[in-house]
């Protein structure tokens, strides 16, 4: 799929878990963090953001569900390829052995180098999973609530 050159809009690698928060409608404390999410999916929408995951993220999410990945990508991610709002990285051997490298646990790890590859912002409700390496792969990563 070609990517939009639209230079006003933002490329962001969005994490598993600020899917889920939307899906499940979770709180934090008493603060609804779904809501935070749900605007950033809007804003992609509305082109404000271009949406950037991996093969890994829809991996993940299938294990949360439960269903196959293939369901997952044509049940909640159709709208964004419909309008060519959205892009799928496969994550290959390179990105693996790297990530094995990098002080955090392996996925997130993936999630972070995908994320820099792309030169996207790394969103994600699990900032301190990602401190050390971001600071090593000079990433910026935020919470949504962050970024809206």
């Amino acid at each position: 799929m070609n990517v939009p050159t639209n230079s006003t809009m933002r490329r962001i690698y969005i994490d598993s878990d600020v899917f889920l928060n939307t899906w499940f409608r979770e709180m934090h404390k008493w603060t609804p963090v779904f809501h935070y999410a749900e605007r950033i999916l809007e804003k992609i929408i509305d082109c404000t953001f271009f949406l950037i995951i991996s093969d890994l993220t829809l991996e993940e999410l299938s294990k949360k569900i439960p269903l196959p990945v293939s369901r997952v990508k044509s049940e909640y991610f159709s709208e964004y390829e419909r309008r060519q709002k959205l892009k799928v990285v496969e994550v290959t051997r390179d990105v693996s052995d790297e990530a094995s490298r990098l002080p955090t646990h392996h996925a997130d790890a993936i999630h972070a180098l995908v994320a820099r590859r792309e030169n996207a912002l790394l969103v994600t409700r699990n900032i301190r999973h990602y401190r050390n390496v971001a600071r090593i792969l000079k990433l910026r990563v935020l919470r949504p609530e962050e970024l809206t």
